[in-house]
């Protein structure tokens, strides 16, 4: 499937976006393809609130996004969930460069 590259306004990356909070676990974490309808269902809301991408959560825990992985940064340190989370290249990639520098 083919899409348009739309260039994200440069606030983004200064001023980052407004998340949307949605309780969802990944029960098949090793598969990235079975998770894709929650965020088409939620876009309509997603709209409404003003919000760039869905943040999931389960039990007062925050899991990752519906595109993207989660981290905060604190001291120095990298803080992500471990468990129930898609462990793709890009989290695999951050890693590798934190631990480098």
């Amino acid at each position: 499937m083919e899409h348009d590259f739309t260039a994200y306004d440069p606030k983004v990356f200064t001023e980052g976006i407004r998340l949307a909070l949605y309780l969802f676990l990944r029960e098949t974490p090793k598969i990235k393809t079975t998770n894709y309808l929650i965020p088409v269902l939620l876009a309509k809301s997603l709209k409404e609130q003003g919000a760039m991408e869905v943040l999931y959560f389960y039990k007062n825990k925050i899991s990752e996004c519906s595109r993207s992985n989660f981290f905060i940064v604190k001291n120095n340190t990298i803080f992500t969930p471990k468990k129930k989370v898609l462990k793709g290249i890009t989290r695999k990639n951050i890693f590798k460069i934190a631990k480098n520098n």
